[in-house]
């Protein structure tokens, strides 16, 4: 921009002035601007006509910057498409920028349409430039994929900017994915009639329509009233080949001598690729019927007879052992006439039997005895035993033990059995675990450490949000002195914060049925919780943000105050956290969770994973090989390779490797291990996806993990990522979901999911 002065400039006696005009250099963005100096007519001089005016122009040099977004990430082929827009920051005069489809498109050119306005138009098959007109900052591309009837993975269209100097590239590219179609669905049936034991059984798995693709589907056995000694428990996966539409698994059934009736188990579809199982098809039912015939009971030993089904009682109560309970303890002796001598011991509390009437005891006396002998006749042992009360001690819950030892006393048929029972003593029935507070707050009550289960209940946005939980110093929700909503109180909040889980833009049961989205947290007793929201973000990215002086816009803090949490307590210490993520009319129904206690220990390898990227399974506290079954999801046109390797912190270190360092990803999968039965105990495990590749295609081609290698490894920890952004995220207990596109992508996280259970 140039100052514009009126100037008085005196000749002298000169013939001419050298007159300079400095432009200011400013950072606004502008058109070529022009300046004009012109001479005014004075009473005492004649100013030449052709010369009176002099144009002069400077040119400025502050560039507009450009930008490519995905307006619309999803497309389908049956008539919804994808929409980019592509849009300049400043409407001063005409633009021409450049673009292209980019190579990691993995959808065929044939099979998709671009269609634009005038503004736009196709310099060759990939390359494309738009011109802005004057007055002008945005330009909409549809993307219109082909309906071409054919079984695919999802695919995606990538559009790049092109470099140019007459512009700056602030986003410089957008992914649309078009949804698999077509898919074939594959379905189980099951043997067209029942067989007898030691015959197999003949399961037929089935194609709805053929598939271009190679379909595999992952399947298991599931035990029903028959186990695994009845038939011979499988899992493996079946694969289809193009065109293929059935395929037979055969299962083994076991020939004993029990008497058991008829005896059922089932065969599961688990995960498919390239085919989706049919939620009603995908598990059918195996009936083996018994061949061995009842025979008349001979007692020609003797036994000891205990309940089956493990018992419980909680402290303060007592527990009864009764044929009226279903949970008798008996003694079945060969000789009715034969004395029995019998000991009995508990560990936790004491005994006291039902009945003394003709019994002796050589210790104890059959009322509140750790430890009694008595003799009698069998009648009258049994008579005692129906009724066997145990009561724990003052204080005492874990896990109690009753022993048993009985013996005849005929010296001639001298016999001994010798039993344990292990049974539970819970805590007493607490009155009140949680405390919830004016304002949303939680209180823990009592010393002792709580765990609680978190469970996804629904999920009612096309965001994907992540819940959060944050530690108080009170009943009014202070940290450190400062009061919720106060200036500092959201970084203090979201440095005391812990992951619980994320929810995917579909409810989860809708997208993948079958995936447990359940988190297990312990919390200290007489401790104060609040929860928070990130909408379309993690809470390890908002710190990013905090860490570099940003302000974070999509964290919503559950204040009862204006807040975004609406909490329904639906009985004693069961909540509902139902929040709403800002994007609607709060209805409160974008994300909802219930909070119930839990009185089962941690999950194994859980211990990091409400903490800032700490999407790891930890068994450093294991030993020996923890033996795991596996199940997998996906909704991704890529083939995708996700695994485990050995870290040596919770920093995600290896070989002294940081993640970011130079060689991390080479070094990273050096240490992949082979989770298909389980882990090594006593090691950190961190996930990895290698997209649309293996790693061994990887390590040929892009072992630096570098921007712009083509194939790409993806880690928990956003330092090793080539693009700097989280592609891990926490679904539930050991539960990993995925993204697999380069930048983000359409950023749904359902690309690959994977979910733990240690046995």
């Amino acid at each position: 921009m140039i100052s514009l002065k009126r100037l008085n400039l005196v000749l002298g006696n000169r013939k001419k002035i050298k007159l300079t005009l400095p432009a200011v250099d400013d950072t606004v963005v502008e058109l070529t601007e022009t300046v004009a100096l012109t001479v005014l007519d004075q009473p005492t001089d004649i100013v030449d006509p052709s010369a009176k005016t002099v144009p002069i122009s400077t040119i400025a040099n502050d560039l507009p910057s450009v930008r490519l977004e995905a307006l619309d990430a999803a497309a389908t082929e049956n008539g919804d498409p994808g929409v980019y827009r592509l849009s300049r920051n400043s409407n001063l005069g005409s633009l021409t920028v450049r673009f292209a489809i980019a190579p990691q498109s993995t959808a065929s050119l044939d099979e998709i349409d671009l269609l634009f306005g005038s503004t736009i138009r196709q310099l060759s098959a990939t390359d494309y430039e738009v011109t802005f007109a004057e007055g002008t900052t945005v330009a909409d591309i549809t993307l219109i994929p082909q309906d071409d009837n054919l079984g695919e993975r999802q695919e995606t269209v990538v559009l790049e900017l092109q470099q140019s100097s007459d512009y700056f590239i602030d986003a410089g590219t957008a992914a649309v994915a078009i949804a698999a179609s077509d898919l074939p669905v594959i379905r189980i049936t099951a043997p067209t009639q029942p067989q007898t034991e030691g015959e197999n059984q003949t399961f037929t798995v089935a194609l709805s329509n053929p598939s271009s693709q190679t379909v595999t589907v992952a399947y298991t056995t599931v035990e029903g009233s028959a186990d695994e000694q009845d038939y011979t428990g499988e899992q493996g996966q079946l694969t289809f080949a193009p065109g293929e539409l059935s395929q037979t698994l055969t299962i083994a059934t076991q020939d004993d001598a029990a008497v058991e009736g008829e005896e059922t188990f089932a065969v599961r579809l688990l995960a498919a690729i390239d085919a989706l199982v049919d939620p009603n098809q995908g598990e059918a039912q195996g009936i083996i019927i018994d061949n061995d015939a009842a025979s008349e009971p001979v007692n020609d030993s003797l036994v000891n007879q205990l309940p089956q089904t493990r018992q419980s009682l909680r402290q303060g109560e007592s527990l009864v052992f009764s044929a009226e309970n279903e949970n008798l303890v008996a003694i079945a002796a060969p000789d009715p006439q034969d004395k029995l001598r019998v000991a009995l011991s508990v560990q936790g509390g004491t005994l006291s039997l039902a009945n003394l009437d003709g019994l002796t005891f050589s210790r104890g006396d059959g009322k509140d005895d750790a430890q009694l002998n008595v003799a009698g006749m069998p009648e009258a042992i049994n008579r005692a035993l129906n009724g066997l009360r145990f009561t724990p001690d003052d204080q005492f819950s874990g896990t109690a033990q009753l022993q048993i030892l009985s013996e005849t006393t005929d010296p001639l048929n001298l016999q001994r059995d010798q039993d344990s029972l292990a049974f539970d003593v819970l805590p007493p029935e607490p009155t009140s675990i949680l405390t919830r507070h004016t304002g949303n707050w939680f209180g823990v009550n009592g010393a002792e450490s709580q765990t609680f289960k978190l469970t996804l209940a629904g999920q009612n946005t096309a965001s994907i949000n992540e819940l959060g939980m944050f530690q108080v110093d009170n009943a009014q929700g202070e940290i450190n002195g400062i009061a919720p909503g106060r200036v500092g109180y959201a970084e203090a909040a979201i440095a005391r914060s812990r992951v619980v889980l994320s929810a995917l833009s579909q409810f989860s049961d809708n997208l993948f049925p079958g995936l447990a989205t359940t988190r297990h947290l312990a919390v200290d007793g007489g401790s104060y919780w609040g929860f928070y929201l990130v909408s379309n973000g993690t809470t390890d990215t908002v710190k990013t943000q905090i860490a570099q002086g940003q302000t974070p816009k999509n964290v919503a803090f559950g204040f009862a105050n204006g807040g975004r949490l609406q909490i329904d307590e639906v009985g004693e210490d069961v909540f509902t956290l139902n929040f709403d993520d800002g994007r609607d009319q709060r209805q409160f129904n974008d994300l909802q969770v219930t909070l119930t206690p839990s009185f089962i220990p941690l999950p194994i390898g859980t211990n990091l994973q409400d903490r800032s990227q700490g999407e790891l399974l930890d068994l450093r506290g294991q030993t020996g090989f923890q033996a795991a079954t596996f199940r997998n999801f996906k909704e991704a046109g890529y083939n995708n390779s996700l695994g485990f390797y050995v870290v040596d912190n919770e920093a995600g270190y290896v070989d002294n490797l940081a993640p970011g360092d130079a060689g991390y990803a080479a070094a990273a999968l050096a240490r992949r291990v082979d989770y298909s039965q389980g882990f090594a105990g006593g090691q950190l495990f961190a996930p990895y996806l290698v997209a649309n590749t293996t790693p061994e295609v990887f390590l040929a081609f892009n072992p630096t993990n570098r921007p712009g290698g083509g194939v790409y490894a993806y880690f928990a920890y956003l330092g090793a990522n080539p693009d700097r952004i989280d592609h891990v995220r926490l679904l539930g207990d050991n539960t990993f979901a995925f993204e697999d596109l380069y930048g983000g992508g359409d950023l749904d996280y359902n690309d690959a999911v994977i979910q733990i259970n240690f046995v």
